[in-house]
Protein backbone atom coordinates (compact mmCIF):
# COMPACT_ATOMS: atom_id res chain seq x y z
CA UNK A 1 0.00 0.00 0.00
CA UNK A 2 1.52 3.61 -1.42
CA UNK A 3 0.94 5.95 1.56
CA UNK A 4 0.46 9.81 1.41
CA UNK A 5 0.57 12.26 3.73
CA UNK A 6 -1.82 14.58 4.25
CA UNK A 7 -2.83 17.15 6.90
CA UNK A 8 -5.93 18.81 7.33
CA UNK A 9 -7.63 21.29 10.65
CA UNK A 10 -10.69 21.02 11.88
CA UNK A 11 -12.46 22.98 14.86
CA UNK A 12 -12.07 20.12 17.82
CA UNK A 13 -8.14 19.47 16.79
CA UNK A 14 -5.37 18.68 14.06
CA UNK A 15 -5.65 15.43 12.38
CA UNK A 16 -2.98 14.25 10.37
CA UNK A 17 -4.55 11.74 7.35
CA UNK A 18 -2.90 9.11 5.57
CA UNK A 19 -4.22 8.98 2.23
CA UNK A 20 -3.65 5.06 0.32
CA UNK A 21 -3.54 4.72 -3.29
CA UNK A 22 -6.71 3.04 -3.39
CA UNK A 23 -8.21 6.07 -1.55
CA UNK A 24 -9.14 4.72 2.00
CA UNK A 25 -7.25 6.77 4.93
CA UNK A 26 -5.78 6.20 7.81
CA UNK A 27 -6.28 8.19 10.99
CA UNK A 28 -3.68 8.97 13.45
CA UNK A 29 -4.62 11.68 15.79
CA UNK A 30 -1.70 14.20 16.45
CA UNK A 31 -3.71 16.27 19.28
CA UNK A 32 -6.39 14.35 21.18
CA UNK A 33 -10.09 14.32 20.05
CA UNK A 34 -13.49 12.57 20.57
CA UNK A 35 -13.98 13.30 17.25
CA UNK A 36 -10.53 12.07 16.19
CA UNK A 37 -10.66 8.93 18.27
CA UNK A 38 -14.16 7.93 16.80
CA UNK A 39 -12.44 8.16 13.63
CA UNK A 40 -9.60 5.67 14.56
CA UNK A 41 -12.22 3.44 15.77
CA UNK A 42 -14.19 3.42 12.14
CA UNK A 43 -11.02 3.00 10.46
CA UNK A 44 -10.33 0.16 12.51
CA UNK A 45 -13.92 -1.32 12.22
CA UNK A 46 -13.68 -1.34 8.13
CA UNK A 47 -10.50 -2.35 7.80
CA UNK A 48 -11.14 -5.26 10.42
CA UNK A 49 -14.63 -6.10 8.52
CA UNK A 50 -13.07 -6.06 5.19
CA UNK A 51 -10.74 -9.60 6.02
CA UNK A 52 -7.48 -7.33 7.39
CA UNK A 53 -5.71 -8.94 10.45
CA UNK A 54 -5.97 -7.19 13.34
CA UNK A 55 -2.25 -7.35 13.49
CA UNK A 56 -1.29 -5.62 10.51
CA UNK A 57 -3.86 -2.64 11.53
CA UNK A 58 -2.19 -2.43 14.84
CA UNK A 59 1.40 -2.45 13.39
CA UNK A 60 0.01 0.64 10.60
CA UNK A 61 -1.03 2.39 13.29
CA UNK A 62 1.43 2.07 15.54
CA UNK A 63 3.82 2.82 13.08
CA UNK A 64 2.16 5.96 12.20
CA UNK A 65 1.22 6.85 16.41
CA UNK A 66 5.63 6.56 16.73
CA UNK A 67 6.25 8.76 13.70
CA UNK A 68 3.45 11.38 15.33
CA UNK A 69 6.09 10.74 18.61
CA UNK A 70 8.83 11.24 17.11
CA UNK A 71 8.23 14.67 15.21
CA UNK A 72 6.33 16.15 18.42
CA UNK A 73 9.67 14.78 19.93
CA UNK A 74 12.03 16.55 17.69
CA UNK A 75 9.52 19.59 17.59
CA UNK A 76 10.14 19.98 20.90
CA UNK A 77 13.80 19.59 21.05
CA UNK A 78 14.07 22.18 18.18
CA UNK A 79 11.81 25.14 20.44
CA UNK A 80 14.40 24.19 23.42
CA UNK A 81 17.26 25.04 21.15
CA UNK A 82 15.71 28.41 19.46
CA UNK A 83 14.80 29.47 22.87
CA UNK A 84 18.02 28.50 23.99
CA UNK A 85 19.62 31.00 21.39
CA UNK A 86 17.07 33.71 21.15
CA UNK A 87 16.86 34.19 25.01
CA UNK A 88 20.85 34.02 25.86
CA UNK A 89 22.77 37.09 26.50
CA UNK A 90 26.01 35.22 24.31
CA UNK A 91 24.05 33.59 21.73
CA UNK A 92 27.35 32.73 19.96
CA UNK A 93 28.74 30.92 23.42
CA UNK A 94 25.32 29.37 23.76
CA UNK A 95 25.87 27.47 20.06
CA UNK A 96 29.48 26.35 20.94
CA UNK A 97 27.43 24.50 23.71
CA UNK A 98 24.74 22.81 21.46
CA UNK A 99 27.65 22.05 19.39
CA UNK A 100 29.51 20.85 21.90
CA UNK A 101 26.55 18.75 23.31
CA UNK A 102 26.47 16.72 20.09
CA UNK A 103 29.91 15.51 20.55
CA UNK A 104 30.98 17.83 17.28
CA UNK A 105 34.02 19.81 18.73
CA UNK A 106 35.64 16.51 20.17
CA UNK A 107 35.81 15.38 16.44
CA UNK A 108 37.40 18.69 15.58
CA UNK A 109 39.94 18.27 18.16
CA UNK A 110 38.52 21.31 19.96
CA UNK A 111 38.26 20.76 23.79
CA UNK A 112 36.19 22.10 26.33
CA UNK A 113 38.81 24.48 27.37
CA UNK A 114 39.96 26.60 24.70
CA UNK A 115 36.23 27.23 24.10
CA UNK A 116 35.84 28.33 27.11
CA UNK A 117 38.43 30.16 27.14
CA UNK A 118 37.36 32.37 23.79
CA UNK A 119 34.58 33.24 25.61
CA UNK A 120 36.64 34.27 28.83
CA UNK A 121 34.49 32.11 31.12
CA UNK A 122 36.32 28.70 32.86
CA UNK A 123 36.20 25.05 31.70
CA UNK A 124 33.98 24.46 34.69
CA UNK A 125 31.58 26.84 33.89
CA UNK A 126 31.61 26.05 30.33
CA UNK A 127 31.41 22.51 31.59
CA UNK A 128 28.47 23.15 33.78
CA UNK A 129 26.57 25.20 30.84
CA UNK A 130 27.14 22.31 28.89
CA UNK A 131 25.97 19.74 31.57
CA UNK A 132 22.27 21.68 31.72
CA UNK A 133 21.67 21.57 28.14
CA UNK A 134 22.56 18.26 27.69
CA UNK A 135 20.11 17.38 30.47
CA UNK A 136 17.88 19.73 29.47
CA UNK A 137 17.65 18.30 26.12
CA UNK A 138 17.73 14.87 27.07
CA UNK A 139 21.08 13.85 25.19
CA UNK A 140 23.28 11.36 25.70
CA UNK A 141 27.10 12.83 27.09
CA UNK A 142 29.17 13.05 24.57
CA UNK A 143 32.62 11.03 25.56
CA UNK A 144 34.25 14.58 27.28
CA UNK A 145 31.53 15.25 29.46
CA UNK A 146 30.79 13.72 32.75
CA UNK A 147 27.35 12.31 33.72
CA UNK A 148 25.53 14.42 36.58
CA UNK A 149 24.99 10.74 37.94
CA UNK A 150 28.93 10.58 38.13
CA UNK A 151 29.86 14.04 39.18
CA UNK A 152 27.33 13.33 42.28
CA UNK A 153 29.40 10.28 43.24
CA UNK A 154 32.13 12.39 42.61
CA UNK A 155 31.47 15.18 45.12
CA UNK A 156 29.81 12.44 47.63
CA UNK A 157 32.95 10.80 47.67
CA UNK A 158 35.33 13.74 47.63
CA UNK A 159 33.24 15.24 51.14
CA UNK A 160 33.30 11.77 52.78
CA UNK A 161 37.04 11.68 52.04
CA UNK A 162 37.51 15.11 53.68
CA UNK A 163 35.36 13.91 56.42
CA UNK A 164 37.95 11.26 57.26
CA UNK A 165 41.10 13.25 57.28
CA UNK A 166 39.66 15.34 59.85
Amino acid sequence: MTISKTKYSEPDGLKSAFESSSGTKEIVPVYESPLIEDSIEDEIKERFTSGESITEIMQDLIKVELEAKKREYYNSVLVKILSLIADSKNPQLDIEVLIAASGLTLREGVSHSSIAAKYGITRAAFSARLRKVIDDLGLSNPRACKSLESIKEYKLTNKSKSKQSK
